[in-house]
């Protein structure tokens, strides 16, 4: 191509966030190309429109206006500036292989079954990190104290400064079976079986059902030599009874679920959804924040601005 460079000392092409360089377009270190944006780096924009874009933010910004914190290596949806969730999926993968060796020498056709199912449960984890790459919704997988004591763990939350949906973990378990109890929410989230309330809680989409599955998955994460000989059962009563370092049982009271947003023939099929969409809209109308988020909500918020300009209109019309 006429104006591409090559330095034959290093032959590397690449530079901010890990992009290979287009200098032909506009001049050294300037413009950038990944699989879903074209990047000027002089004024910090994307030349063509944000695939996934996020109410409130221009369809031309990128890394939420902070180049510093974040990083976006396709130029659309998992943010992983720590490597939290690549590492995840390396040791998974590694897993996965050790689960399947030993459950073909377990002792007993139970023991079997159950790494089998193990084995399973992170395949499929795998195969939804990937579809994060087409989800509308942007993930962040990030370490922040703050929210967790170290060691203590992780949380998916929502930040409503962005709409961008977060894996918070404490330092110290961004290498452990947390990792897969968070991503596990964030599958959830995207599929509509979850929805997170603006105090970073579980919103009225959350269920026990939703917590077994975390922990199958982090259980899963977890097995080392000595306990696949005997791998643990994660089922509704485990999840109950689980408690926290503070001794507390946050799940005990959790609905029993399954409480979705998606019925079998794919359309919307629980009142809690039509609820959270009704207020998605009237809070589109009244320019108020949102309390709980569900995948989708920005369409359903836009309505209502929309809406609110159209009657602003209405009532300002000349007499």
């Amino acid at each position: 191509m006429p104006g591409r460079q090559y330095n034959a000392v290093t032959g590397y092409r690449y530079g901010f966030n890990g992009k290979e360089k287009s200098d032909e377009i506009a001049g050294e270190g300037n413009s950038y190309t990944a699989e879903f944006w074209q990047y000027d780096s002089r004024i910090g924009r994307r030349w063509n429109l944000d695939p996934k874009p996020i109410a409130g933010i221009s369809r031309y910004s990128t890394f939420a206006n902070n180049p510093i914190w974040y990083s976006d290596i396709k130029g659309d949806t998992l943010n992983d500036p720590n490597n939290i969730v690549s590492n995840y999926e390396t040791s998974v993968r590694n897993q996965i292989t050790t689960i399947n060796t030993l459950s073909r020498v377990a002792a007993n056709d139970e023991t079997r079954n159950l790494l089998t199912a193990y084995a399973i449960n992170l395949n499929g984890v795998l195969t939804n990190i990937n579809n994060f790459s087409t989800s509308t919704v942007v993930y962040d997988a990030l370490i922040d104290n703050s929210a967790n004591g170290p060691g203590t763990g992780g949380i998916t939350r929502m930040n409503p400064a962005n709409g961008h949906v977060e894996f918070a973990f404490a330092t110290g378990s961004e290498a452990s079976g947390a990792v897969g109890h968070e991503i596990s929410h964030g599958i959830q989230y995207d599929n509509l079986q979850l929805s997170l309330r603006r105090d970073g809680q579980g919103g009225a989409l959350a269920d026990i059902t939703d917590e077994i599955g975390a922990y199958t998955t982090q259980a899963g994460s977890e097995l080392n030599m000595g306990s696949m000989i005997n791998p643990p059962v994660v089922n509704e009563a485990f999840v109950r009874n689980f408690r926290f370092p503070d001794n507390s049982q946050p799940y005990l009271n959790f609905p029993a679920g399954p409480i979705n947003g998606l019925g079998i023939d794919g359309r919307t099929a629980t009142t809690q959804l039509q609820t959270l969409k009704a207020d998605a809209v009237m809070n589109g109308f009244l320019s108020s924040p949102m309390n709980d988020y569900y995948r989708g909500w920005e369409v359903d918020n836009q309505i209502g601005e929309k809406f609110m300009k159209k009657f602003s209109n209405f009532l300002n019309r000349p007499q």
